[in-house]
């Protein structure tokens, strides 16, 4: 007749076929044979990345398909840790642990590379004024970084020499960001 089959185990164990054996007279013996299921550890893919330029781009990244090494599909335990978000450039990973059933555990990291780009100025601006006495500090543009950041300058302008009668002033203010990109920006009061 057919083999007593045990039940199949969830991950590893034993399965045995148990076939019994009667002569004639009625004697009867069974005769086993036994599966071991001992999960292999699996493989895990390269970890992966990507440069971005402002920290408003960080999203949770595509996983990759993770099987274990019976072709199962595994999902990651849990929620990632996700690393914390730098003041300006640097990296911030995402780490996923998979685990198969007999607990052979791996992480996978995406790596999500902060490089703050170069932002723009706006033009340089100023006046015509009739007397030296006119003069004032001027009223500042919004300068925003590459990622939107609203910049403030950096210590005190740069104001050149007051002529004694027509000529120019210039008053020179230093914008700078997180990345150290720096560009000035120029406020002209011509005297005449």
């Amino acid at each position: 007749g057919e083999p007593v089959v045990s039940e199949t185990p969830a991950c590893d164990g034993e399965v045995t076929y148990t076939y019994t054996y009667k002569d004639c007279a009625g004697h009867s013996h069974d005769w086993t044979y036994t599966y071991i299921i001992k999960h292999e550890d699996f493989t895990m893919p390269k970890d992966a990345g990507t440069t971005i330029a402002c920290a408003s781009e960080l999203k949770v990244p595509t996983l990759p398909v993770v099987e274990d090494a019976c072709g199962n599909v595994l999902s990651p335990v849990g929620e990632p840790k996700v690393s914390e978000t730098p003041a300006c450039d640097g990296d911030v990973t995402y780490t996923y642990t998979y685990k198969d059933c007999a607990g052979h555990a791996h992480d996978w990291v995406y790596t999500y590379t902060i490089e703050h780009k170069d932002f723009t100025m706006p033009e340089n601006d100023g006046t015509t004024i009739a007397c030296a006495s006119e003069l004032k500090a001027p009223t500042l543009p919004e300068v925003k970084d590459a990622c939107g950041n609203v910049l403030s300058p950096v210590g005190e302008p740069k104001v050149s020499e007051t002529p004694v009668c027509d000529g120019k002033v210039t008053y020179t203010y230093t914008y700078k960001d997180c990345a150290g990109h720096a560009h000035d920006w120029v406020y002209t009061y011509t005297i005449e």
